[in-house]
């Protein structure tokens, strides 16, 4: 019997286009087959993450349904790895692996550290107010601390407008452009609980109002789910982009799309949060969809290179075309000779060696932490969790969650000093993210957050009472009406 549907499948293959594999050429596709090193090589060397999808359907359709996802998923994955998993008369179930880059901002910032650890300087909190020429050409920026109001002037051979959807506004100082070089889109997410909302995998499906992609994805602290996104034309102040109440709306239908049973409704989000994507401008009259995903690296008249456009998930090779353009411009310009090549290829992110995480898990499993605390720790910092295991034994508090909150004092500390983190919305919203995942924002936290970065930068109380202010507001922006965890 088994021979006979073999060969039922063989015929029905062929006539699919596929070539019939001798023994050893399925010996070998068998001992590859459960080959993962060239994923764990992607994730331990770009910081991104690894998802799978598996969908079924009818022969004649799978040619189509392929084409279909590859195009759906190509804005949201580097890279759609296909094969077959179960295969029938009727039909076949296909497997696809998905690899991108986790949009968080923390995972940007330890990109950042290795770039200092290499010599470069970097400052936070600051602002290009204007453009200095010499000899025709940019030649350097003045820049103003948005906390203290110092100013500064900065010099370099070479300046790079990379000022994602801030874009349009650094090349204003250099020229006056014939019309903007992007078309910014809003896109919001909102967070459940999984009590409310109780998701255990990633869903892919179409909107219900205008057939977008949309993800009801688990989150990785297994409480809660996040739903997004949206994608909408944005002409407000790109200083203040939230969500409002016509975003939630579209998301929560799509929320209660995926689980009828669900009746989930704005009392029931945790958090949401909202973003601007950068597109190229498309042509007069056009719509949005029609705005480019890819990026584009120009150079303007007085020399500023600019890259606008892209995505978080084509962040290196976008770094890697803007240091040849910058090599390009030092070698004819200015003849610099004997510039090195880019790393950017084979460099691991910060914490995302495989030494460094195998390192971190046995200081990790000896650090005196709660269980679930070295879990969380090993996924979100990775090789870098080492620190934390250190800071935990030497003190044991370090180590132990703050009252009412995941986080410990270990991740604060090492927010401001690893991470450049120099207000209260700094660590708990673009470091630790604790901010998106607590119905009141981690309120619990701000003091011991206040301390630290009181200790590190000098802050003064009227500083301090602001910066708690200032992220107590944001807190109200981006929430529905729950306010209790």
């Amino acid at each position: 019997m088994w021979a006979a549907e073999m060969g039922v499948l063989t015929e029905l293959a062929i006539s699919h286009g596929a070539s019939v594999l001798g023994p050893h050429a399925a010996d070998a596709w068998m001992g590859r087959r459960f080959d993962f090193s060239t994923v764990e090589n992607y994730v331990n060397t770009s910081g991104g993450f690894a998802e799978t999808i598996e969908v079924a359907h009818m022969w004649r359709h799978i040619e189509g349904l392929h084409t279909a996802l590859k195009a759906a998923l190509a804005p949201l994955a580097d890279e759609v790895l296909p094969h077959f998993s179960h295969v029938y008369t009727q039909g076949t179930s296909m497997y696809l692996i998905l690899l991108g880059r986790a949009a968080d901002d923390a995972a940007a910032t330890e990109r950042l550290e290795k770039i200092w650890a290499t010599g470069a300087l970097l400052a936070n909190h600051r602002e290009v107010t204007a453009l200095i020429r010499k000899h025709g050409r940019v030649a350097g920026a003045e820049i103003v601390d948005r906390l203290t109001g110092d100013q500064i002037t900065v010099r370099a051979r070479t300046v790079v407008n990379a000022a994602g959807p801030w874009v349009d506004r650094v090349l204003a100082l250099e020229r006056v452009p014939e019309r903007p070089t992007l078309r910014p889109t809003k896109g919001v997410h909102i967070v459940l609980r999984t009590e409310d909302f109780p998701l255990r995998t990633a869903v892919f499906l179409r909107s219900p109002s205008d057939d977008r992609v949309v993800w009801p994805t688990p989150a990785g602290d297994g409480r809660h789910v996040y739903v997004g996104t949206t994608d909408t034309d944005f002409t407000g102040s790109i200083d203040d982009v939230v969500g409002d109440e016509e975003d939630f709306a579209y998301l929560l239908e799509a929320a209660n799309h995926t689980l009828p049973d669900a009746h989930v409704d704005s009392t029931l989000i945790v958090a949401s949060w909202a973003g601007l994507r950068p597109l190229i401008a498309p042509a007069a009259g056009t719509s949005n969809s029609a705005a480019s995903r890819e990026h584009t690296i120009t150079t303007g008249p007085d020399g500023m290179i600019t890259a606008a456009g892209g995505k978080l998930t084509t962040a290196r090779l976008m770094g890697a075309q803007i240091v040849d353009a910058v090599a390009e411009q030092l070698r004819d310009r200015d003849h610099v000779r004997g510039l090195p090549e880019s790393v950017t290829a084979s460099a691991a992110i910060s914490g995302g060696d495989p030494g460094e995480v195998f390192r971190a898990q046995q200081a990790v499993a000896g650090a005196p932490v709660p269980p679930e605390v070295r879990g969380r720790w090993l996924r979100r910092y990775g090789g870098n969790a080492t620190d934390l295991a250190r800071a935990a034994t030497r003190n044991q508090e370090q180590g132990q969650p703050i009252a009412g909150s995941v986080i410990t004092p270990a991740e604060i500390e090492h927010a401001v000093h690893r991470e450049m983190a120099m207000t209260v919305s700094d660590v708990l919203v673009r470091r630790t993210g604790s901010f998106f995942w607590s119905a009141d924002g981690d309120i619990t936290t701000i003091e011991r957050v206040c301390d630290v970065l009181d200790t590190a930068h000098a802050y003064t109380p009227a500083q301090r009472h602001q910066q708690q202010t200032d992220y107590m507001r944001w807190i109200q922006r981006n929430r529905g009406i729950r306010t209790e965890s």
